[in-house]
């Protein structure tokens, strides 16, 4: 066996010897009595300690070196682990400083100006002046048309079956020869409700479209003398400046289409 250790040993030396330069390979024996007595010949591996002796100066080779290495490593990998802890903390607080941010922005009031709403609003100012004028022009006849009925104090068309907005119900009131209604007490209220569902919603001349807030008949331009408003009305939302009848008054926005009341 040691036989051939010692062949591998001499082939090994062979090749650093060819490495190096400096060494010649002693010839392989053929036959070695010390094998025979289970020893190993020192000198043929002298050169190969020789060698280790030399590589053991190189850093990859020092003990102490390596030790250094290896805490290196331990150190990168407890920086690596602090990095990543320290992503985890900024996305957390990150997330944190979004939550309170929509809170607060919740309990800050909104100021935002909505334009489209605004232009909406004088438009219908606007119409509603010129169905001022228009209703100004409309001639009373001495007889009263056939349309028109007794109810209550007032001669009413109701029209039940064709539904308009306020602007359009407002027109064809003046082109009938009267006005959209406005209801001049409970006793005409009530005898209303004789002719028409309770629930029916049915529009009436009174708007807050010339001053918010500030609601007038238009075909008279003053504050009507009977305002018997629901539970929770007026809303006074800035979209809802009509009124309408549905069992009591409501203001609703003046573009929806419901029956309507004209008066002559």
């Amino acid at each position: 066996m040691f036989h051939y250790a010692s062949i591998f040993v001499t082939f090994t030396v062979c090749g650093l010897c060819g490495v190096l330069g400096s060494t010649t390979c002693p010839p392989v024996p053929t036959h070695n009595p010390l094998h025979q007595k289970g020893e190993v010949c020192l000198v043929e591996l002298a050169p190969v300690l020789e060698h280790i002796a030399k590589n053991n100066k190189n850093p990859l080779w020092n003990s102490g070196d390596e030790t250094k290495l290896n805490e290196t490593r331990k150190q990168l990998v407890r920086i690596e682990g602090v990095e990543v802890e320290t992503k985890d903390k900024v996305k957390a607080i990150q997330k944190k400083m979004e939550t309170e941010f929509k809170d607060l922005e919740k309990k800050i009031p909104k100021n935002e100006v909505c334009y489209e709403c605004l232009e909406k609003q004088v438009e219908e100012a606007k119409k509603a002046l010129y169905l001022s004028m228009e209703g100004k022009k409309v001639i009373r006849r001495n007889e009263i048309p056939p349309i028109f009925k007794k109810i209550g104090y007032s001669h009413l068309y109701i029209e039940k079956k064709e539904t308009a907005d306020w602007f359009t119900a407002t027109s064809k009131c003046h082109k009938l020869g009267g006005h959209l209604a406005t209801i001049q007490n409970e006793v005409e209220l009530n005898a209303i409700h004789n002719e028409v569902n309770i629930r029916e919603r049915i529009w009436l001349g009174i708007t807050d479209l010339a001053k918010f807030g500030d609601w007038v008949s238009l075909s008279t331009g003053t504050t009507p003398t009977f305002l018997k408003w629901a539970k929770h009305s007026p809303e006074a939302e800035t979209n809802q400046r009509c009124l309408f009848l549905e069992g009591e008054m409501k203001d609703g926005s003046c573009s929806q289409k419901y029956i309507y009341i004209c008066e002559y």
